[in-house]
């Protein structure tokens, strides 16, 4: 049975367990603390394994297969598609539709490209379903600031080379960030989200 904790002690937690650089435990120097409803937390599983799903089929510089998901009815992942392709891509998505890019390479500028692709008119936020980034990599910033999930937020296993916010998101499932590692620092102020778990 899962451990209730009503209220984010930003002593111990989902801070203190993300992995930032070594010896510099950055996270934990937040303006203030999150606000996380019913935070649980839950035992420990390892990050899905990247052979759990469709993988692009662009060879990597040294032959190394690239292990971005497949964008349907591609065979690339949404770093790999074409400019026509992934213009195609983001302009049929729609603010509330699930995403799914486990292990995809993301600059700062694709990611902003599809939360631009979900964002709700009447809010002016990016809206999502569920938004599933296991061992995804993003070699900047990774900047989910205001953005409204109405399911999980999976980002178990995933690689930040900069800092990843949160900041005032709303999660209403999950939000699972195992085996993370980030290279800058890790902001959550003000987010509220159903479960948390690191």
């Amino acid at each position: 049975m899962p451990q209730i904790v009503n209220r984010y002690s930003r002593g111990a937690g989902l801070l203190d367990q993300l992995a930032c650089p070594e010896g510099a435990h950055r996270c934990n120097r937040l303006p203030a603390a999150p606000r996380l409803r019913d935070m649980t937390v839950v035992p420990y599983r390892a990050a899905p394994d990247a052979s759990s799903w469709p993988h692009c089929d662009v060879a990597l510089p040294g032959g190394v297969e690239c292990r971005g998901r497949r964008v349907a009815p591609h065979t690339a992942c949404l770093a790999h598609l074409s400019g026509t392709d992934r213009s195609a891509y983001l302009a049929d998505l729609r603010p509330g539709a699930d995403l799914d890019h486990r292990g995809t390479c993301f600059t700062e500028e694709l990611l902003s490209e599809l939360l631009t692709a979900h964002t709700e008119p009447s809010t002016l936020k990016p809206r999502l379903g569920q938004a599933r980034f296991e061992r995804a990599t993003f070699r900047g910033d990774a900047r989910f600031d205001l953005v409204e999930i109405d399911s999980d937020a999976l980002f178990d296993g995933a690689k930040i080379a900069g800092d990843i916010s949160f900041n005032q998101a709303e999660i209403s499932g999950r939000a699972l960030f195992r085996q993370v590692k980030i290279g800058g620092n890790a902001g959550f102020d003000r987010m509220n989200c159903l479960i948390a778990s690191a």
